[in-house]
């Protein structure tokens, strides 16, 4: 099957189907013509991800799943994940009802440190410790390693070090059109691009000028 069919037949657009074979999901044949032939082995798999995508699962967790002879408890890992998330955002709607009706800033404090604070990544917590586009820089260029939760007594104790150590830091001066660029990269940052979006900040901090004189 063409290209163009298969799109027509998953409902993805070309772009999608090419991004995902460069992502080794699907492995069609090149005929000798020169065109990808997709088995249907491959439109089942493109299905399938159009499924797990819609529903919000990232390409990482896709390949993990289409990988894993046990499907359910792929799933089952993701969801948990999910309801944690969920629960976040049930307690952070749950604080802003209640500071919208007293704005008590002090019971606010106490209610973030007993309810939300431990299911912040540590990515979440750098962030807010570093506002702005020296927080952005850190999280974008090491946030593949920052997705965990602070749940151990010996996490707390890491993080603490590492914020006291960047704090101490002397801290980059990012020119205004660069600190927009790791704003958009951060608001579009997914596991499957990371390393895209980190050799593109490296290259736009090692070439500012380069990078302001074509943006």
């Amino acid at each position: 099957m063409l290209i163009k069919d298969v799109c027509r037949e998953c409902k993805l657009t070309k772009k999608a189907v090419e991004y995902y074979e460069r992502q080794g999901l699907i492995s069609p044949r090149t005929d000798s013509n020169g065109y990808r032939n997709y088995s249907d082995e491959d439109v089942a798999i493109l299905k399938e991800i159009g499924v797990l995508r819609k529903l919000g699962i990232g390409v990482a967790e896709i390949k993990d799943i289409l990988a894993s002879r046990d499907k359910s408890a792929a799933l089952a890992k993701i969801k948990f994940k999910m309801d944690l998330e969920i629960e976040k955002a049930t307690a952070k709607k749950k604080c802003l009802e209640q500071l919208a009706k007293d704005y008590d800033i002090e019971q606010t404090i106490t209610y973030i440190e007993e309810n939300i604070e431990k299911h912040f990544t540590i990515k979440e917590k750098l962030l807010q410790a570093f506002p702005g586009a020296y927080g952005m820089y850190l999280c974008l260029h090491f946030g593949q390693f920052l997705n965990e939760k602070i749940d151990t007594d010996e996490k707390e104790r890491a993080y603490n070090r590492i914020v006291d150590y960047l704090d101490k830091v002397q801290e980059i001066e990012f020119p205004k059109e660069l600190e927009e660029f790791l704003q958009q990269g951060l608001e579009l940052l997914e596991e499957e691009n990371m390393e895209a979006i980190n050799l593109s900040i490296m290259n736009s901090v090692n070439n500012t000028d380069e990078y302001i004189e074509e943006n």
